[in-house]
């Protein structure tokens, strides 16, 4: 079992130097996922956190980025660190005009306008 996890922690490494690409975290791979919206009229505030479920890998950056009326919230990973931990929270602002918030590359819905969190 030892050697299984040292070899999924390599081939990791070696994806992620081969590709040259951030590793981003996907919302299947979190534990204790939550989102917590604040409403101070007319804004939005949310607080998105949770911990990576990667072992070998931690949360270097947590991002939002504009993707037509929705954002989103990347979580970028890296190799495991001792200064690192899998743990994120991020809090922003939702603008006016954005009607969804989504998680990771595949873009899953976590918070609607409207509708509140959805998880």
């Amino acid at each position: 079992m030892k050697k299984f996890f040292i070899s999924l922690f390599v081939l990791l490494l070696v994806t992620c130097v081969v590709h040259g690409e951030m590793m981003l975290l996907e919302y299947k791979d979190v534990q204790f996922f939550k989102v917590c919206e604040t409403r101070s009229s007319p804004n939005v505030t949310l607080n998105v956190s949770g911990l990576a479920f990667h072992s070998a890998l931690a949360v270097e950056s947590v991002q939002t980025r504009a993707d037509d009326n929705c954002m989103v919230v990347l979580v970028q990973l890296v190799p495991a660190r001792s200064e690192l931990t899998g743990s994120f929270t991020c809090d922003f602002d939702v603008p006016e005009e954005v009607n969804s918030v989504c998680f990771g590359p595949t873009k899953h819905v976590i918070w609607k306008r409207g509708a509140g969190t959805v998880e």
